[in-house]
Formats: C-alpha cells, structure tokens, sequence
C-alpha cells in the first residue's frame, strides 16, 4: 500500500482524544449508507410503478387511435375509408400494426345481476398483438375468443359469473334510439385482471365478427388501433398521421393525450421524494466535512510532524482527501448492498403490498436501472471528497514549528 493512502486508512481507524469524533464519523458513514439506499430504492419503485401503469395503460388503450367525426347516419368508418387509410399509412415507420375496432356500449346481465359495460369488437390477433391479454388473462383462454367474450375480473365477481357461464348481452344504444331490445346469449371464455378496476369492471371483449354481428356494423368499425413500436413516440407518430390525413374529418388520439392527467401526477410526486432523500446525503456529507475538520484541528501536532519530516502540503492535504473519499466509499457501497437487497427481496418475495383500487398494482414493482444503481453512488462519493477538500485546504495554515513546540 502505498505511503500516503496507508496514513490516511489507520488515521480513519485510530483513535481520537474526543470519542465523540469517532461517533459523529459512524453516524456520518450511516447517514450516508441510508441516504444512498433510499435514494436507489425510492427511485427503482418509483420508475417501477411509472412504468408498470404506463404498460398496462398503453396495452389496454391502444398507442394509437383514428377515428371520424360523428356523421348523421351514425357510422363512423366504412370498410372502404378503413382500407384507404391503412394503405395510406403503410408507409410510416414506427406503426407496426393499425386494426379496426368496434366500440360500443351495452348492458351484461347474469342472473339478476346487471352491469353497463364498454364492449370493445377487434380482430383475435390483436388480443396478443396490441392488448396483450395474454399476460392478463387469469382465467380460461384467449383459443375461444371467437366462441365468447372476455371479461375482467370486476365484472365477473359482479355478475357472479366465471368461464364457460353464460350471460346476456343487451344492446342498450338501440334500445335508447329505436326502443328495440335486442340480446344474444353468451358464454364467458376467459378473464383478466389489468389492476386498474375502471378496465376490469368496464371492458369486454368480442371478435370483431361477432360484434359486427351483433351492432349491426356490417363491414365498418368505430376505427382504427394501432400498436407502435415504442409507446413513447405516440406523439411523433401522431404528427405523421396527421400530416398524411390531414385534420379532417379524422380525429386521431394517443394513450398519453387520453391519460395526461395520471402521468403529470406520476411525474410530479417522484420530485419532492426524491429532495428529501438528498437532503439526507447533503446532511451526511456536511457531517463528512465537520468531522475531517475537527480531526484536523485535533491532530495540528501531528501534521506539523509530517511537514518537519519533509511532507509537502500537496501531500498532507491527499491525506485528508483520501480520507473524505474512505468515508464516501464505505457509506456508499454500504448503501448499495443494502438497495439491492430490499429491491431483491421486493422482487421475490412482494412484501411491500398496495391496493390495486387505488394504486393500480397489486405490489410495488422494480424496475433496475443503471442510474440508480452506480450514479448516485457515485455522486455522494464525489460530494464527500468535495466536502473533504476545503477542511484538507486550511492545513496548509498550520505552522509547523508552532504546531510540535509543545510536543
């Protein structure tokens, strides 16, 4: 080990006149550990929940939708302006697939059980492809979507019904507009839980065919939905649309414009959270430069010792420099193992629970992420040789002859 970090290692380790030096640098080590485990972890639950709504949200919303304003005859696209448009934005890069979809209201009934329910028509592949209910259906399949519907879990436990049960399906708009009843016996062939209860109470979905079918659509659809190939560049996306249909008479709307609201909350209560947590880094390393200065002055005489035996003051400062970085990297490090074993107990085990009603998701997920994992260790570590460098400054006041007279 070489000379200079060797002196500044065992100066960490002696002893000190005032015992209380030595408790204010564990304290310090401590505050510094927490400050950086907190940060990780409060930051890898928060990208976590972020991410996970805006997952769910994307898939159940579709990235993209394109529809037409209300015309008098009801219809919205015909089968020809349905073929127009997919050919016309064929060409755009990042759309991956563009379907059609029914969207209607309706009542399901059960028993004497009874729910208004958005029925949504689309194509089998989309399932997977855009609403990636395959990763949501907890019960029955998505192989007999063609033979009933699927439905979530709020809606199910309402109307006490399951797979393979069978339901009434009331066309409520027709019943309202032409005063006609019109109902067809269904079976449920599957259900899913998104872990947004508006979604599992409402949602219901029917093959294309069999909604056409039903609603009397004929060939013709409430739009179109699309799938992109990074959610992200909805917006981006949204712009070439609109460039190559013009503003009228289609309407198009993204995931993020439909649900605004939600991520400008998402991205506003991460901020004070994540200030508060580095106030307590802040507090540490303030800690981390009040001790290096105390030590200092308690240890003048032997500084004046060094500089008599031929130390520069470049020398003595590193001492103490390397000192600030000990501390920084022992706090740090600690921090991070302990980060990672929350985050990896969460992971495993879901032992941090929340109420789906209100946040969404069943457990708090984690979402790992190179700048929580090395940056912000990184940074305290930087902070704390900063903290140390004005206190390793001042030696170079120190007299050396004044410094070991009494010696």
């Amino acid at each position: 080990m070489r000379l200079i970090p060797k002196i500044a290692f065992r100066h960490i380790r002696s002893g000190h006149r005032f015992g209380f030096i030595s408790f204010t640098s564990i304290l310090s080590i401590i505050g510094l550990m927490l400050g950086v485990a907190s940060l990780n972890v409060i930051s890898s639950f928060s990208s976590g929940f972020s991410n996970s709504i805006q997952h769910k949200l994307a898939s159940l919303d579709g990235h993209l939708r394109i529809t037409k304003y209300q015309s008098d005859s009801g219809e919205i696209l015909s089968g020809d302006e349905i073929k127009s448009i997919q050919a016309e934005l064929g060409s755009v890069k990042n759309l991956l697939t563009l379907v059609p979809y029914i969207e209607k209201k309706a009542i399901i009934r059960s028993g004497r059980n009874s729910e208004g329910v958005i029925v949504y028509g689309v194509p089998e592949k989309s399932l997977i492809e855009i609403f990636n209910l395959d990763d949501l259906i907890i019960d029955g399949n998505l192989m007999d979507f063609n033979k009933g519907m699927i439905v979530g879990t709020g809606l199910a436990k309402s109307l006490e019904s399951e797979v393979d049960k069978s339901v009434f399906l009331f066309d409520i708009q027709r019943y309202i507009n032409e005063g006609i009843t019109k109902g067809e016996k269904l079976h449920v062939s599957g259900v899913f839980k998104s872990g947004f209860s508006e979604y599992d109470k409402l949602l219901v979905f029917l093959s294309l065919e069999k909604a056409r079918s039903f609603f009397e659509v004929q060939d013709g659809a409430t739009g179109l939905i699309g799938m992109l190939s990074d959610p992200l560049l909805a917006s981006q996306v949204d712009e070439e649309v609109i460039n190559i249909l013009g503003f009228s008479p289609y309407v198009t709307s993204t995931w993020l414009e439909r649900h605004s609201m939600l991520f400008n909350w998402l991205n506003i209560y991460d901020l004070p959270i994540k200030l508060v947590i580095g106030f307590i880094i802040i507090i540490a390393v303030f800690n981390i430069a009040a001790i290096l200065w105390m030590t200092i002055k308690e240890k003048t005489s032997e500084v004046g010792i060094l500089t008599a035996i031929g130390f520069s003051g470049k020398q003595i400062r590193s001492i103490f420099l390397i000192e600030g970085l000990l501390i920084g990297v022992i706090g740090s490090v600690s921090g991070l193992i302990l980060s990672v074993v929350v985050l990896v107990l969460q992971m495993k085990f879901k032992f941090i629970s929340l109420s789906s009603d209100i946040y969404f998701v069943d457990f708090l997920p984690v979402d790992w992420s190179i700048n929580h994992i090395f940056i912000y260790p990184g940074l305290a570590i930087l902070l704390s040789v900063m903290s140390a460098y004005f206190p390793a400054r001042w030696t170079k006041r120190i007299n050396p002859v004044e410094a070991i007279r009494y010696e």
